[in-house]
């Protein structure tokens, strides 16, 4: 059973062999971000290959939060490359078209050149792509490594603690949580489960919760 009572196998990614040396607390958060991510595929039928893809993409993100990258690069972006030189276009497309990534501004020299290289999506089918993009955005900008939904405030100190609250990575989550309504309603109106209405809508039932430690 998963964290939400729905019996939801855990997905492993499909190149394991890549996230053998991270560290126990980017593999808890991976796991974490994935297993949310599964939960609204689920409630919106989503085909396996696509919660593949939602997954693979949540573990290159980790694995990239790891890899030595110099602001103002971004973790995305390298993740981004490495699932398109993998020959992973749906996981690629996902890095590349959705999360903060495209609210980058101004976007370094290779992460223009990839863009232009995949100026959209490739691999997906409408509206698969439409749901997995608002997940990936969801799971990825309010994850908070608690097994339990995130909030925008705690988002957006998370971006300012790790890039400077002047940086261009924060202001592109900024606006990425901007968007989350927009992903939430995409969400909610593709859903097949009402039960689950209240995690899209920004939080768990209360007693569902697991609150930080104080």
């Amino acid at each position: 059973m998963s964290k939400f009572d729905l019996p939801i196998p855990e997905m492993p990614p499909s190149t394991p062999d890549l996230f053998e040396d991270l560290s126990p607390e980017l593999v808890r958060s991976a796991r974490e971000q994935a297993m949310q991510a599964l939960i609204l595929a689920d409630i919106t039928r989503l085909p396996t290959p696509a919660c593949q893809a939602l997954t693979d993409a949540v573990w290159l993100g980790e694995w990239a939060a790891d890899q030595p990258v110099a602001y103002p690069a971004s973790p995305h972006a390298v993740a981004a490359r490495r699932a398109w030189r993998n020959d992973m276009p749906m996981t690629a497309s996902l890095l590349t078209h959705s999360g903060y990534l495209p609210h980058l501004d101004p976007l370094p020299e290779p992460d223009r050149s990839m863009i232009s290289a995949h100026p959209a999506p490739e691999g997906w089918s409408h509206p698969d792509w439409e749901i997995a993009a608002a997940i990936y955005t969801l799971a990825t900008t309010l994850r908070s490594g608690l097994r339990s939904w995130g909030d925008a405030p705690m988002a957006a100190e998370a971006a300012a603690a790790r890039w400077g609250r002047r940086s261009t990575i924060t202001q592109a989550v900024l606006d990425t949580i901007a968007t989350l309504p927009h992903h939430q309603s995409v969400i909610m109106s593709h859903g097949h489960n009402a039960r689950w209405q209240t995690i899209v809508e920004g939080g768990l039932p209360r007693e569902g919760r697991d609150d930080p430690p104080r």
